[in-house]
């Protein structure tokens, strides 16, 4: 539980208090945070809201991110409800990898942002394995307007994009919500990569989501 800027995505720069959730169903070989695949603390969802709550003040945006959150969706539903009662007023979004459907917390959000896995997250290299591709909900929420939903890609050259390109042709994902953001785990390699990622966004007419937390050293 932290408070930060967001540092990626469509809110990038916003003050936002982050409650990352313990677990991860796909465990990508270039994770940034992996520590979030087996550490944290078990928190009851009133619990939960009330160390949201300490941390909003300042904040602008709450967000849900991991490891993967909707391993415990019934838990953060209980939880944002309870904030509701709690009289936090803050927008909601999710980031999510997009394998598992919201369940309980599909009226409960403001945006949802998703990250399809490319061949670039197989342990391997052989393709993109059935476990990791995008639930049908998102793509549906995404079509008919349930929530704003956004698309992070994170690549590392011409070989990804094309991958995303294919990718957004098939699912008829409107290109204005696709984000592609270097794949990097240190600040060197992410300067390194961000300006060959910066021209192939302007090439293919999608957005660049930068990685503040790498850039700048922000948590």
């Amino acid at each position: 539980m932290f408070y930060s800027l967001q540092g990626e995505g469509p809110y990038a720069g916003t003050p936002a208090v982050f409650a990352r959730m313990t677990g991860c169903n796909l465990r990508c070989p270039w994770c940034d945070t992996s520590y979030a695949w087996s550490r944290g603390t078990e928190m009851t969802p009133k619990e939960l809201a009330e160390a949201i709550a300490r941390e909003a003040r300042r904040a602008q945006l709450i967000v849900l991110t991991g490891g993967e959150p909707l391993l415990q969706a019934d838990c953060l539903a209980e939880a944002l409800l309870e904030l509701g009662r709690m009289g936090v007023r803050l927008p909601i979004g999710i980031e999510t990898n997009g394998t598992l459907p919201p369940g309980p917390l599909a009226n409960l959000l403001d945006h949802a942002v998703v990250s399809p896995k490319l061949g670039n997250s197989d342990y391997g290299g052989t393709g993109r394995p059935e476990a990791t591709r995008v639930h049908p909900w998102w793509l549906r929420a995404h079509r008919e307007r349930l929530l704003p939903v956004y698309w992070k890609f994170v690549v590392a050259g011409e070989e990804d994009v094309k991958e995303v390109e294919e990718y957004v042709e098939e699912h008829g994902i409107d290109p204005r919500s696709v984000y592609l953001m270097p794949l990097a785990s240190t600040r060197e390699e992410y300067l390194e990569r961000i300006r060959v990622v910066a021209r192939l966004a302007m090439e293919k007419g999608f957005r660049l989501s930068p990685r503040l937390q790498l850039e700048a050293s922000i948590r």
